[in-house]
């Protein structure tokens, strides 16, 4: 027998190495990236959201109207084709229909299927070109194909860059889809009109810019949403302001009538700020502020709603709350206001409040109607001395303020 050899193992090469390493690298970005996608679409989404996302449906639905109009006027005067015209008018009743669902049905879904059919529309008015035996115009047709721009623009409306991205994603693949059956059904270099009116590197830049423009909208919604937030939150106190409550309040109003339901609001004012402030200057008269915002926010349910109305104003509502449910949670309120002691103030300085409570429909068949109540209800208040709560007659009591 020869020599005992140790068999020779070839070595990896390094730049096989490199490339799995890369390749592994790739994969589980992308897996991560997948997964987070997948979280962030499958959050419930913040009321704030929401009540953004049915506002922004209701101006779509004005501006679909308005164009289905005008674009249907003008498409069967220059095209007086009976598809056209049927399709024009469908366009029309479909619109009007969403504008009235907007209203009286305001789903959080209801974007999500009209963006969906508003995409499905644009690419049946391509279509009508494959019924009449000019395919070629759809990969060509520079009109209805930018209504897919039209409808990425309403999207963004609706403040959630989930719908905008959702709308990106189902224009991409009708309009993807239609050209693929144009392409698999037909030879294109034999259509009309000539070929050299188009070409691969042309209708890959049409479909570059259609998702460029998408991914655009998404960052713009995003952007859209946090200023609106910002606009409608107050800066001192950290409570939102008069429109995203009203927002709030149509939501419970329609609520309660449907179910026959009550909602009552507070209107709450600090006693004597000015003197407040006079005495111990602004910073003080802020701290104040935001002592009583927090008092507010700790001391009601997740379900009532508070917010500043400015200066030193703030209100309550209480959804599915009856009058006197309403006066005594309010009296606690005045009782934890009384006995907080605000910073930054010698001698442990505390603030009363005044109060005027309201309820719908006992009070008024709308917001304006109630609030007009609470607030004649606070000036009584103010007027019989002040730290007190005045409802309706015989339900009004002072609130003492608590021991030191």
């Amino acid at each position: 027998m020869g020599p005992h050899r140790t068999p020779v193992r070839p070595c990896a090469h390094p730049h096989g190495k490199l490339a799995a390493l890369a390749f592994s690298t790739v994969v589980d970005t992308l897996r991560e990236t997948l997964a987070r996608w997948r979280a962030m679409f499958a959050l419930r989404p913040e009321p704030a959201l929401v009540r953004a996302r049915v506002s922004g449906e209701r101006v779509v639905a004005a501006v679909r109207l308005a164009v289905a109009v005008l674009f249907g006027t003008v498409a069967s005067a220059t095209a007086p084709r009976d598809i056209i015209f049927a399709l024009s008018a469908a366009a029309v009743v479909y619109a009007g229909t969403i504008l009235l669902l907007s209203w009286k049905v305001p789903h959080p879904s209801l974007p999500w299927v009209t963006t969906t059919l508003d995409t499905t529309i644009v690419t049946l008015a391509l279509s009508v070109f494959v019924f009449y035996g000019e395919p070629m115009r759809v990969l060509t047709n520079k009109l209805y194909f930018e209504a897919y721009f039209f409808v990425l623009a309403n999207s963004v409306l609706r403040y959630d860059w989930r719908l905008v991205a959702f709308t990106l994603l189902v224009v991409l693949l009708e309009f993807l889809g239609l050209s693929a059956f144009v392409g698999v059904r037909w030879d294109v270099a034999t259509l009309e009109p000539p070929p050299d009116a188009f070409s691969g590197i042309y209708f890959g830049l049409r479909v570059l810019l259609l998702a460029a423009t998408g991914m655009s909208s998404v960052i713009v919604a995003t952007w859209a949403l946090h200023l609106r937030l910002l606009i409608g939150t107050d800066q001192l106190t950290g409570l939102p302001q008069r429109r995203p409550f009203l927002e709030r309040i149509e939501e419970e109003l329609r609520r309660a009538g449907g179910a026959k339901g009550t909602l009552s609001i507070a209107l709450l004012d600090l006693d004597d700020f000015k003197q407040f402030n006079d005495r111990f200057g602004h910073v003080a008269g802020d701290n104040a502020l935001r002592a009583l915002a927090a008092v507010l926010q700790k001391s009601v349910r997740t379900t009532d709603l508070v917010s500043r109305f400015g200066g030193e104003e703030f209100v309550v509502a209480f959804p599915r709350a009856t009058i006197e449910q309403a006066v005594r949670r309010t009296e606690d309120l005045c009782v934890r206001v009384a006995a907080t002691v605000l910073p930054g103030t010698p001698e442990a300085q505390r603030l009363t409040v005044s109060v005027g409570v309201a309820s719908w429909p006992a009070d008024g068949l709308s917001f304006d109607a109630v609030f007009a109540m609470a607030d004649r209800r606070l000036y009584e208040a103010k007027a019989k001395g002040k730290n007190q709560v005045v409802g309706p007659p015989s339900r009004g009591r002072l609130i003492h303020l608590p021991e030191p």
